[in-house]
């Protein structure tokens, strides 16, 4: 698996160049959705996609990146990369809610399935048991 590379040295921040075009959206979301599904303990595209969230806040921040060569933004608006990048997190907020409803559901299957064989070696005693009252009478079978 790739790994990006992110680097704080001396007061530095390096991080990859991020380029914006009208299908850019559409791939990230994708991309991410894939990374959550079949890695979602390396998550690295989200991770930086997060990154970039926390350093764009508005479009005087996307100018900066492009100014410095972080960024290319073959949009031509500034306004519209801030928006693209900054509606990323509450779909990354879902995603952590479901991956974790999905491992306690998944505990909590497990942990069914082991008890289910404890009560599974006594369901025939208890279905005899149901089964002996009758009406308020109780009757009794014997088992070999």
């Amino acid at each position: 698996m790739y790994q990006i590379s992110i680097k704080f040295a001396k007061g530095v921040l390096t991080i990859p160049r991020f380029e914006v075009c009208h299908w850019t959206e559409i791939l990230i979301r994708n991309v991410v959705a894939f990374e959550q599904c079949h890695y979602p303990f390396q998550t690295y595209i989200t991770d930086y996609i997060i990154l970039l969230d926390f350093l764009i806040d508005t479009s005087l921040d996307v100018d900066t990146l492009v100014d410095k060569g972080i960024m290319v933004n073959t949009l031509g608006d500034s306004s519209a990369v801030a928006n693209m990048v900054n509606n990323f997190t509450p779909w990354k907020i879902a995603s952590f809610i479901a991956a974790i409803s999905l491992l306690l559901l998944t505990l909590i299957q497990a942990l069914v399935e082991v008890s289910s064989d404890t009560v599974s070696s006594n369901a025939k005693q208890d279905a005899l048991a149901a089964s002996a009252y009758q009406g308020g009478c109780i009757c009794f079978q014997f088992v070999d």
